[in-house]
């Protein structure tokens, strides 16, 4: 397993974490920069990510996700969407939870996507759970999950019935090959 990422300080975690699980001689974490990464061409069978597209420019990092996946190869990350109208103005309303460089997915970056990637597919989630996130707040974390079954089912039929509301769901999976 090869894990990177920017940040010094997530490297030391990511380097701790193997040691707990017993799998630091089968761990190699490097300091990286996704734009240009330190990795040859066609490296990579699999390559996972969360929350990570959406810092950074996506045209570019698609590209090197591109040149270090094997042909035959699967990239598969989890990204926020933005075209949601509460969670815009969440965003909004907590600018400070954020970083300069987040921008969440739209429609335009599902294209790009397809450009880059002939076998690109997305699926979306989490949209009814979007108006239900305050409520979280005040439930306890049994409940919070028993909600979150439930209204994951809803959402699949929703957005299966309705594939135009996909855009506004909290959360894009994106399957690159």
């Amino acid at each position: 397993m090869t894990g990177f990422d920017i940040s010094e300080r997530e490297i030391e975690r990511a380097q701790a974490w193997a040691e707990r699980e017993g799998i630091a001689d089968r761990s190699d974490f490097v300091v990286a920069d996704a734009h240009r990464l330190p990795f040859p061409d066609d490296a990579f069978e699999l390559v996972v990510g969360r929350s990570i597209l959406h810092h950074l420019d996506l045209e570019v990092a698609l590209r090197e996700l591109r040149r270090v996946l094997k042909h035959g190869g699967v990239a598969v990350f989890s990204e926020p969407l933005a075209q949601n109208p509460i969670l815009r103005l969440g965003r909004r309303l907590t600018p400070s939870a954020r970083t300069p460089d987040e921008h969440p997915l739209t429609v335009e970056d599902w294209k790009l996507c397809g450009s880059i990637f002939d076998g690109f597919t997305h699926h979306e989630v989490e949209f009814l759970s979007i108006p239900l996130m305050p409520v979280n707040l005040l439930l306890p974390r049994r409940a919070q999950e028993a909600l979150a079954v439930r209204v994951s089912r809803a959402d699949d039929r929703l957005l299966a019935a309705y594939p135009g509301l996909r855009r506004h769901a909290r959360i894009t999976f994106l399957v690159l090959s």
